[in-house]
């Protein structure tokens, strides 16, 4: 299994988007994908409740819970973790989680300040 996660501090990057569309991209290929959604916010977990089919898979989980969850999906080939717009002990737990990092950000200055380390 392969982990992505997604993850920014700031909101409206695109972290959803981006999770949805690779979760769904994976399944068009035949790959075995799933969605963890461990934003407190749920648009992923909405957007898989709205949807007709059952593929992918999309989870709603707490951060507490993600290696547990991570371990009950043996069978999917690719997880997209979609996190909250903060550095947090949930992102920590996602971006340890993962063997990919995403960090989505629009070509704009104030996005793009977000990317420097804080102090």
């Amino acid at each position: 299994m392969r982990i992505v996660s997604i993850v920014s501090q700031k909101g409206g990057a695109g972290k959803t988007t981006l999770a949805v569309n690779l979760a769904v991209a994976a399944t068009n290929s035949g790959i075995k994908g799933a969605l963890i959604d461990l934003d407190p916010q749920a648009t992923a977990a909405n957007w898989g409740d709205r949807r007709q089919t059952a593929i992918p898979s999309v989870i709603s989980a707490q951060a507490a819970r993600l290696l547990q969850v991570l371990k009950q999906m043996s069978e999917i080939d690719w997880v997209f973790i979609d996190t909250p717009p903060a550095i947090s002990n949930t992102t920590i737990v996602a971006v340890r989680a993962a063997d990919i990092v995403l960090v989505p950000s629009r070509a704009a200055i104030f996005d793009l300040d977000t990317l420097a380390p804080q102090s």
